[in-house]
This record gives structure tokens, sequence and C-alpha cells, in this order.
């Protein structure tokens, strides 16, 4: 709903619809705040700015907003639900897992693993250090399967290499391939998700997941196989328990809540208000106009993600908040996000 809203021009979507019903999915603000090019007082003003402009168009067109996890900011008329399932296939592999070997060995024959696209921000940076961390306490150089390709392939590589951590690179891969199957424990210490849809499938999968004490991570420290960490000490202990132990059975309920299906009755669920507020308020009417007048200015479109005020240039190649010298610009658009969007927070809805 942020994404969608921020450079919206046409109808009310709250008029067109009885009942709009947004899906926040993504971390904006945890992007702002690590984008490199950008010296770190003016990310921190740019995620500000963001914050506040996100707060306003959200609760200008939607009635109802889903907060995947509590990772992302306050919203106005909110509820964190998990309403993401996994496909059925995951499921499946989780259910041929549950039978013990045949030659009476563990349904699992190799260690641990990490998939995702290869940003330092996507988890890799902690991956990095926790093991560093792992080594210096235990003695061992735990081998870590890694799958995945990204920008910062070369530069993870390269400082894995110097470090002398034991990592193999496959390259990207899907996560249900047969060459993961037989892995039994994935780590997932990322910090930037809103929920982690590869936690999920490996957990559908039977595997363990060991995974950082994070808000994005609240709806997975209910299954039996998810180990949480908030310190090195329960990370290394963490290891050591899923590396020994074989993982428990998926139970029929488990398996149910890992489901599509039950993701949906979820997504009913928590877009259900009680009252069905499809009538809005007059602030926020106001705040609809106020947006919409605002987002036809050049300085806006050029200060918020996917944007481009060239002709040809595709979205998401310009994000010019922060990288400019357009002081003027910068104090116009925060200091009118800052009014209008406060003011949305004090005067909420009863």
């Amino acid at each position: 709903p942020e994404h969608l809203t921020w450079y919206h021009m046409g109808n009310d979507w709250t008029k067109v619809f009885n009942f709009v019903v947004g899906v926040v999915h993504t971390n904006y603000i945890n992007y702002a705040i690590n984008d490199h090019q950008v010296p770190p007082p003016l990310r921190l003003a740019r995620a500000a700015v963001l914050g506040l402009a996100t707060a306003m168009c959200t609760r200008a067109y939607c009635h109802r907003i889903i907060k995947l996890s509590d990772a992302v900011q306050k919203f106005p008329h909110s509820i964190t639900c998990n309403i993401h399932g996994v496909r059925s296939n995951f499921i499946d592999i989780g259910v041929s897992k549950m039978s013990p070997s045949i030659f009476g060995s563990s349904r699992f024959s190799k260690g641990a693993y990490f998939i995702g696209k290869m940003l330092w921000s996507k988890g890799y940076r902690q991956l990095f250090v926790n093991l560093k961390e792992y080594r210096r306490k235990t003695g061992e150089n735990l081998h870590v399967d890694i799958f995945g390709s990204g920008p910062d392939e070369e530069l993870i590589k390269k400082e894995v290499k110097q470090e002398g951590l034991d990592w193999t690179f496959h390259g990207a891969c899907d996560h249900a391939n047969s060459r993961i199957h037989d892995f039994k424990v994935m780590i997932n210490p990322s910090l930037s998700d809103v929920v982690c849809t590869t936690t999920a499938e490996a957990l559908a999968m039977g595997k363990f997941v060991v995974c950082a004490d994070h808000p994005s991570n609240e709806f997975f420290k209910t299954f039996r196989n998810c180990f949480v960490y908030s310190t090195a000490k329960e990370f290394k202990l963490c290891i050591q328990h899923a590396m020994a132990a074989d993982p428990a059975p998926l139970t029929e309920n488990d398996r149910y809540r890992l489901s599509w299906e039950a993701a949906t009755e979820r997504l009913y669920d928590a877009a259900y208000t009680g009252s069905r507020r499809s009538r809005k308020l007059k602030f926020d009417r106001i705040l609809a106009r106020t947006h919409k007048k605002m987002a036809s200015w050049d300085i806006m479109r050029n200060w918020l993600p996917a944007s481009s005020s060239e002709p040809g240039k595709p979205l998401g190649q310009k994000w010019e908040f922060g990288r400019t010298g357009n002081v003027k610009g910068r104090i116009l658009l925060g200091s009118s996000f800052l009014a209008v969007a406060l003011l949305s927070f004090f005067n909420k809805e009863s």
C-alpha cells in the first residue's frame, strides 16, 4: 500500500472500492538507513521523511493495514499478522522426510546451509560475524553451503576467503530443488526481513531453522524445529543442538499453519475490523487531497524509491533524496510531510 500510493494521483481508492486492505511486505526504512551511497546523517533524515510519507499515504488510501510482522513501522488502522504461506511442494517434501531411513540413519545426510540473495544486508554480514565468533568459541570452523547470487557476491566471497571460513558457494537455486532436500539445518540470521519466506519453506520441509530473535521471526518461534538466539552464546548452543539432534516430524497442525489455506483464513480474520470502517474520517479525506497535490511535485517524485522523472529510465533507478544538493527542496518536502503526517498520528480514530 505504501509503494503503490507514494505517487498515486488518480481516484481515491477508498471511494472506488467499499473496503481497501493494504498488506505491508517491505521494510523500506531499513533500506533507507542502510543505503551506503548516502552519508549517515542524511540516511536518518531520509528514513524519517519516508516513514512519515508512508504513514500519510496508507492512512489516506486504506481502511485497514496488515503488517506481516512488527519489523516494519507503525501504521494507522493496522494489525500485525503473518498472512503468507508456502507452496504445497515444500510441505510434500517435509512429509517425505517424516519416515525414518531404512538403514536407521538420520533422515538428513547434510549439515547447515543458507539461501538468499547475495547482499550483505540480506543476512550475510550477520552470518559472517556469527560464524567467526562460533569458530572462536568452539574451535570448529563450521561448514556452511551457500545458495544464492547477487550484487555483493564477489565481495562476500573475497571476505570469506580472507577470513578462512568454510563456506561453499553453489549459486542461485530454487529452495525446493532436490540439492537442498538432505540439508538438516538452515541458518537465517537476517535482520532486514519483514517475514522470511525461506524460513517458512525450511520448516515446511521438516528442517531445523536457527534464526535471530527478531520481530520478523515471531510467527516461526512457535514451531518446535525453530531455534531462536539473541546472543553469540545462544547462537553457539542453537547450532550445536541442531547439528547433534534430529528435527521433530511436522505435526498435521504445523503443516496446516504453513499452508496457503491457513494464511488465507488469517487474512480474512486480520482484514475484519468489527465496524467495517468503510466510511472515511474527514481528516483522512484531507490527507488524500493533500497527498494527491504533493504527488505531482518533481521534488517528491525524485526522492522516494522506485521513481524516475527521466523518460525511458526504468523505475527503481533513481532515489535522489540525500544524493543531491537540493537543500530547499529537502526542507520543503520534509517539513510538509512532517506537519501532515504527525497530525495524522495525533488525530487517530478512537
